[in-house]
């Protein structure tokens, strides 16, 4: 029943199609290349004080974090952080959550516009962000902070 409740919405709205896609390909690649790594959790709370959080794909290194707590939320600040990007949370994420991220001292934020199939690379230099690296289509690309890892952006944008 839900299955099909949420078939129908995406069925209804193609860009949510498009950044449900985009965050579930995220995580095929997180699984495939990722696991020996770090922890990955979708959609799990970041308590930021006095902020709550909710990244769509956050990481911690398992030398920072190495069993996860019991319950949704988290206290300890994610290592990176990915948000992927639709017209209704882009400014959002971007105007709100970043600079958040930057107080919290979260290392790397990427941002995934599946609309424009771009991946933005923010790396966390002093009180702010700097762009680290920008990519798009269908590339093969060794970014921060999993240079060693080739990810095919072609297993992000498709189904």
């Amino acid at each position: 029943m839900a299955t099909a409740m949420v078939q129908r919405l995406l069925d209804a709205n193609p860009v949510c199609e498009q950044r449900w896609r985009s965050a579930r390909g995220l995580q095929r690649v997180g699984e495939k290349y990722g696991a020996e790594r770090t922890e990955r959790r979708a959609e799990t709370e970041y308590a930021a004080r006095p902020d709550v959080l909710v990244p769509d794909i956050g990481g911690w290194r398992r030398e920072r974090m190495p069993t996860l707590p019991s319950g949704s939320a988290f206290e300890l600040a994610p290592d990176w952080v990915c948000e992927v990007l639709s017209p209704s949370t882009a400014s959002n994420d971007r105007a709100v959550k970043v600079p958040i991220y930057a107080r919290e001292r979260v290392g790397h934020v990427w941002l995934v516009d599946p609309v424009l199939q771009t991946l933005e690379i923010l790396r966390l230099d002093g009180p702010g962000y700097r762009l680290a690296s920008v990519w798009r289509g269908d590339v093969v690309v060794q970014c921060e902070p999993f240079e060693t890892l080739p990810i095919r952006l072609a297993d992000v944008w498709s189904p």
